[in-house]
């Protein structure tokens, strides 16, 4: 799964470009079959400042869903994807149990007459 990544205030080393690769095709495997896009965006808010400025944006194009964003701010970039990556498994798994969950109901699937 390729994931496209655009930074913003941040050098995007081949280390943290292989950190995300690995991450996100690891959160989200079980999801790999319905996947269209995953687009990452890296930035530092307050630059060489610190603080809890370093954010990520996960946004996920699904197959029959629709998009999905996950904003994460963090003092450490790498903590700020893992919880994105996290978040997004979580957002992608509850869709798509509401969307199957739907479809049994709309055929009848479940009821008790």
């Amino acid at each position: 799964m390729h994931v496209g990544i655009v930074g913003r205030g941040i050098a995007l080393t081949q280390a943290i470009n292989a950190y995300v690769q690995r991450k996100i095709a690891g959160a989200l495997a079980r999801h790999r079959n319905v996947l269209e896009s995953v687009r990452m965006r890296l930035g530092d808010l307050n630059g060489p400042k610190g603080g809890r400025d370093k954010h990520c944006v996960l946004e996920v194009r699904a197959r029959s869903l629709r998009p999905i964003v996950v904003r994460e701010q963090h003092a450490d970039l790498y903590a700020a994807i893992d919880r994105a990556a996290v978040r997004m498994d979580a957002s992608l798994t509850r869709q798509r149990e509401r969307r199957r969950s739907l479809r049994l109901r709309s055929i009848g699937v479940g009821r008790a007459d």
